[in-house]
């Protein structure tokens, strides 16, 4: 990651009275993640953990014990559009989602079903998209495609499998990749910066300024 990588490299230092600075996050495994907060009011930051790779950058405030970070531009959710619909007696359903420019996805998207009775079911897409296997006669109504790792949900689509069970849609990214960051708040504790994301702890130390 550009981003991340300049802000790993950076040794460590004596402890420092500022917040402005490089940090490294410290005690997660196989996770690399750094910030930096420039004396102007912004900061750059850069997170890989698993299939998560976040870069951006924005500006930050401090509000007493408290730093808030605010990405810039603001950041916009991904999401999904239909592109096509088409009927098949090959399969009772498919669905499949592409790239923005109409690749297959590197990744596999979530696909949640929801039935006439309001139950739902969850699986996600393989090179071929995702054929559940539904018993004769099963009403679906909607399809909700999903990002697990971003921790995003699209709203639903509507579903009529009698005119269409072949489905495609299409990602839109948007501000995908980059850290949705609304006056996102990290505790000033001593020379580290701690960021309560998710159920997750994560202590920022300070490498330099």
């Amino acid at each position: 990651m550009r981003l991340l990588a300049p802000l790993l490299l950076i040794a460590a230092a004596p402890a420092l009275a500022g917040v402005e600075g490089v940090y490294r996050l410290e005690g997660v495994r196989e996770a690399a993640s750094g910030l930096e907060l420039t004396a102007d009011g912004r900061f750059r930051y850069g997170l890989s953990y698993g299939a998560l790779d976040e870069a951006g950058e924005g500006r930050w405030v401090r509000d007493g014990d408290r730093i808030l970070l605010t990405t810039e531009p603001a950041w916009t959710p991904p999401a999904f559009e239909p592109v096509s619909a088409a009927r098949s007696a090959e399969f009772p359903l498919r669905v499949q989602v592409t790239g923005p420019d109409g690749s297959r996805m590197s990744w596999p998207v979530d696909v949640i079903l929801t039935y006439a009775d309001g139950t739902e079911t969850e699986g996600y897409t393989q090179p071929y998209g995702y054929i559940p296997d539904l018993p004769e006669g099963t009403q679906v109504t909607a399809v909700k495609l999903g990002l697990a790792v971003f921790g995003f949900v699209s709203a639903p689509f509507p579903v009529d499998l009698a005119r269409a069970n072949d489905l495609t849609f299409r990602l839109v990214p948007n501000s995908l990749g980059q850290p949705p960051f609304t006056d996102q708040p990290l505790d000033i504790e001593g020379d580290d910066l701690v960021m309560l994301r998710g159920d997750a702890r994560l202590t920022y130390r300070k490498q330099s300024e």
